[in-house]
């Protein structure tokens, strides 16, 4: 298991405190977290024991990244993020994979993220994209493209800007909910959800991007087949395919 080797470290990191307590809170705050990443794995086309290289982006805690590994039993994940903090957390939980994957510290927004990886069979990201400005999160789509096999696929979970403001009212209302049920049930503490605020009002910012965008972005890159296989309110899985 590798683990930091890009040495252009951020100056800071931004999720020091989230890191910690990410697997106990977002799961339990985040409507329908684990159904997107069931789906997000069901909509890779392989066999459990199929020989692939999937490149996961953005893979924080590594959560998305065991399941990918335990899923499939026979792939090579390689897997990134900005955050030596949520390295550090994926570390301890992806040991007993090491040998089939590698953690490696990358900047999405560095425009040579890609370097090294070639001939990639999947790539996959969650929760993710939306932290890139639009420009770098279209060119990173370029670059997938790129990087896949023939009928390789791309397949992304990220927030989205609803189209009718409504949804997003909607959808606000539900996590406001979901949040305080998990307080007042204790399965998440008011101490942590501070830290889950703290972050989403000064760490780093969303650009949430509209479907009819992402699919656009899609189509120009060259995917085929795409298509938004699930969506709840202000989250979408979208994916499409090389041809």
């Amino acid at each position: 298991m590798t683990t930091f080797e890009n040495e252009r470290q951020p100056s800071s990191d931004p999720f020091e405190e989230l890191a910690p307590i990410y697997d106990a809170v977002f799961p339990a705050v985040v409507p329908k977290y684990a159904e997107a990443h069931d789906v997000l794995l069901s909509m890779l086309p392989f066999g459990s024991g199929d020989s692939v290289h999937i490149l996961e982006l953005g893979c924080g805690t590594g959560e998305l990244t065991r399941k990918l590994v335990e899923h499939f039993s026979a792939a090579r994940i390689s897997a990134l993020d900005v955050s030596p903090s949520m390295l550090r957390e994926a570390v301890r939980k992806l040991r007993p994979f090491e040998e089939r994957v590698d953690l490696l510290q990358r900047d999405l927004t560095d425009p040579a993220w890609h370097e090294g990886f070639e001939d990639v069979d999947a790539v996959v990201a969650a929760y993710t994209l939306d932290y890139l400005p639009l420009d770098v999160h279209e060119r990173l789509v370029s670059q997938v493209f790129d990087l896949l096999v023939p009928g390789g696929r791309f397949v992304s979970c990220e927030f989205i800007e609803p189209e009718d403001p409504r949804v997003g009212d909607v959808f606000r209302n539900l996590e406001y909910q979901l949040i305080s049920r998990q307080v007042a049930q204790k399965r998440v503490s008011e101490e942590n959800i501070k830290i889950l605020v703290g972050l989403a009002e000064s760490g780093p910012k969303h650009h949430v991007v509209r479907i009819s965008s992402l699919l656009e972005w899609l189509r120009k890159a060259g995917f085929d087949r795409v298509d938004t296989p699930w969506r709840f309110f202000n989250f979408v899985i979208a994916s499409g395919r090389k041809p």
